[in-house]
């Protein structure tokens, strides 16, 4: 577990997490690649920025969810479903996530709870 603590509201460090796994492209993919496809998606114009925590372009935002696995996602209930994390507490301003094991990154190096800690600050970090 690791502690994330900000100065923004909890709405703000949810949203965070829903995009911390996005610079570090990780995933609980077991290597197997047995089966797997290409996929091909068409757009209407460049996504620029490819860091998808540092640019709001729309087309940056789909490219995102089809390749980023999010620690929390939100259903259409809006309820907070498990992702990556497998459970999570929120006090006051403060969000304590547990990971599932296993999580590896493209790299196939290690996503840890500092991983996530370090991303959702980088995204609430007013520098």
């Amino acid at each position: 577990m690791a502690r994330l603590v900000t100065r923004k509201t909890v709405g703000l460090v949810a949203g965070a997490c829903l995009a911390a796994t996005a610079v570090v492209g990780c995933g609980s993919s077991s290597g197997d690649t047995a089966g797997a496809a290409t996929f091909t998606l068409g757009m209407s114009s460049d996504p620029g920025n490819l860091d998808p925590q540092a640019s709001a372009a729309s087309n940056l935002y789909q490219m995102s969810f089809i390749a980023y696995d999010p620690l929390l996602s939100v259903d259409g209930d809006g309820k907070i479903q498990s992702e990556l994390a497998t459970s999570w507490q929120v006090t006051g301003q403060q969000v304590v996530l547990t990971l599932h094991k296993g999580i590896t990154c493209a790299d196939g190096s290690a996503f840890t709870a500092q991983t996530a800690a370090d991303n959702v600050n980088y995204v609430v970090d007013p520098k």
